[in-house]
């Protein structure tokens, strides 16, 4: 069981955003890692029933790969938001651990999809998802990346033809959500054409100093990218310090959180 989690609120302007009675609001859970159970995930529930998403976007490790046992609090927490809210879900490091045909823990985590999907979740494993509220055309994206990517060093780097050939191009027609687990290839999302891009994986930089966090789990000192929102141009990125935790449980001015989004029109 883990300490209290808060809501942190952004709100993103786009002339994508056309109807000024059509705000959309979103929801973005990340790094969970089986954290929730009991009275925690009750006092969750109510807070993310209080913002009323119109969508809930869950960008990676929602579960712990080396905790099997506690899968069962990520699938009741996510089953009960499927009763109110479509739910989107892309991979992380940690499900893709799972999913490797060559894991010990490939079975497990089929029917941890299977049980899912039969609750309403839509896995995004490199795929896309329209959705449309209050007329507003949304496409959802899920970039799921091999493990090479996530390597502590010597990881691979990421460009954009290395995203298209797992999504294709990013056209132009709607607005595009991106979820995509760890927010270190952040250029190369922009340049692909995401209009918003979700992260997590970081935990806010562990311990963090206003919005500077100390350490990434690359290993790095004062990542770029550790928490908050970061923009080019009209394209941005939100960086979750993630719902839970794993391995190292200290955090220091880094509460944990979920992220209530609201896209509004420019004016």
């Amino acid at each position: 069981m883990i300490n209290a989690i808060k809501r942190v609120e952004y709100t993103i302007s786009t002339k994508k955003v056309t109807n000024p009675a059509a705000k959309v609001r979103l929801l973005l859970i990340t790094d969970l890692h089986s954290s929730l159970s009991g009275e925690k995930q009750k006092k969750v529930l109510e807070q993310i029933y209080r913002w009323n998403p119109d969508a809930v976007l869950l960008a990676g490790d929602m579960i712990a790969s080396k905790e099997p046992q506690k899968t069962v609090y990520t699938i009741e927490f996510i089953t009960e938001l499927c009763r109110y809210y479509p739910v989107f879900y892309e991979n992380g490091n940690h499900e893709s651990r799972w999913k490797c045909k060559e894991s010990a823990m490939h079975t497990f985590y089929e029917d941890y999809k299977q049980c899912l999907q039969e609750a309403g979740v839509c896995f995004l494993e490199n795929q896309s998802a329209e959705l449309t509220i209050r007329g507003q055309k949304l496409v959802i994206h899920g970039l799921e990346l091999h493990l090479d990517y996530y390597k502590r060093t010597r990881h691979n780097q990421l460009d954009v033809k290395v995203i298209n050939t797992l999504l294709g191009k990013c056209s132009q027609d709607a607005y595009h959500i991106l979820l995509a687990h760890s927010p270190k290839f952040w250029k190369a999302y922009a340049s692909w054409g995401a209009d918003l891009t979700l992260c997590g994986h970081y935990h806010g930089g562990f311990l963090r100093i206003g919005k500077q966090g100390v350490i990434s789990p690359y290993l790095e000192l004062f990542p770029a990218y550790s928490y908050g929102q970061f923009d080019v141009g009209k394209r941005h990125m939100i960086v979750s310090s993630g719902a839970g935790d794993h391995c190292f449980s200290v955090r220091i001015g880094n509460s944990r959180e979920i992220v209530g989004i609201q896209l509004v029109p420019e004016i």
